[in-house]
């Protein structure tokens, strides 16, 4: 009968290494796939800091086009200022010379006033022109 037990032995044996098999086959797996998800995670880290190094050059090219359209805006407004000092400079020289043409030509006080009211209905149109381009 002693033959009986060691069978019984072998068998409790053979599902251990069937059992082990099975783990190993199991384990092995696993590490395949970590290996995959540790090759993503690599490959995702990398567009991570791809994607931020063009996020930065983006925001430096922003702060670039900001500076830009400062200056620009800027700009505009000493070409307004001169524009404008010019625009009354050349209404000032116009009713001048308007003043002494009617002087010189003897018209009197009466078409100098129409001239003069002339003059000041287009620097108001100018005026209103001028705030309508602002």
């Amino acid at each position: 009968g002693g033959g009986g037990g060691g069978g019984g032995g072998v068998g409790v044996i053979e599902s251990y290494l069937r059992q082990l098999k099975d783990l190993k086959e199991q384990l092995s797996k696993k590490d395949d796939e970590v290996s995959v998800k540790d090759s993503k995670l690599v490959e995702a880290k990398e567009d991570l800091l791809r994607d931020e190094a063009i996020f930065a050059e983006k925001m430096k090219e922003i702060k670039a086009l900001r500076r830009a359209a400062r200056d620009v805006a800027a700009e505009r407004e000493q070409q307004e200022q001169r524009h404008q000092g010019e625009m009354a400079s050349l209404m000032a020289a116009h009713a001048a010379a308007t003043a002494s043409m009617w002087e010189q030509q003897g018209q009197g006080q009466g078409n100098w006033q129409q001239e003069q009211q002339e003059q000041e209905q287009g620097q108001w149109q100018q005026e209103q022109w001028q705030q309508g381009q602002g």
